[in-house]
């Protein structure tokens, strides 16, 4: 074997979990929807890129896709609905918009269907930049469809006297702590679970995750300390 081809053959076996979907073949790219739907975009927009983990796109660029509606937020629904497939089986809805003569950016928060309704993925979003004229120009995703979600064995109340003892070191909480159901991620698996904010004493308040399938606390933050 050549020292050209065994190159060639070191680097066909040399993988990276982000790839440019420009530079990527067209075979590769028809695989998932996502990567479909894009296909589709670059037939308009020549110089349209996208970058992707696995088959989910992550950021989109180079485009300038029309939209319809009154506001902000209706033009990003009448987007979403209209390409659907650009985000595979993920369910989002507007949380935020910030809007502005030359630019709009609205901020969309992926979530989950419990058995108590629809409750946030927590740290799991897309955003969208809308131009002057209100066509989105760039795409940031960083939702992921869900292959399994554990569901939550403890209620909102237990959620909150778990937070408060984890502060205070106490069996029972004092006041009523109220709980937000929520969904944590890792990969592609979820589990249902709760956020808290917990204060002790005047000058500080923690947030406190709890894993709702075992009660367990897994994550404490700061929010407030003067």
């Amino acid at each position: 074997m050549t020292r050209r081809a065994s190159a060639v053959l070191v680097a066909g076996l040399i993988s990276t979990p982000v790839v440019s979907a420009a530079e990527a073949p067209v075979e590769t790219q028809a695989i998932a929807p996502a990567r479909a739907a894009f296909s589709a975009l670059r037939n308009r927009f020549e110089d349209a890129r996208a970058v992707w983990r696995s088959d989910q796109m992550a950021l989109l660029t180079r485009v300038r896709i029309p939209t319809q509606g009154d506001d902000p937020a209706q033009r990003v629904r009448h987007f979403i609905e209209a390409h659907r497939d650009l985000f595979g089986t993920v369910r989002l809805i507007v949380s935020d918009v910030d809007a502005r003569p030359e630019r709009t950016l609205v901020r969309l928060e992926q979530m989950h269907a419990s058995a108590d309704g629809p409750v946030p993925v927590i740290e799991r979003s897309a955003i969208l930049t809308m131009d002057a004229s209100g066509a989105v120009t760039r795409i940031v995703n960083d939702s992921v469809p869900l292959r399994g979600v554990d569901a939550a064995k403890i209620d909102a109340k237990t959620a909150g006297e778990i937070a408060w003892a984890h502060v205070h070191d106490a069996a029972q909480a004092q006041t009523a702590i109220k709980a937000r159901k929520v969904v944590f991620v890792s990969g592609d698996r979820g589990v249902e679970g709760y956020v808290a904010l917990v204060a002790r004493g005047p000058l500080e308040v923690f947030e406190i995750r709890v894993n709702g399938a075992d009660g367990s606390v897994f994550g404490v933050k700061a929010q407030a300390q003067w």
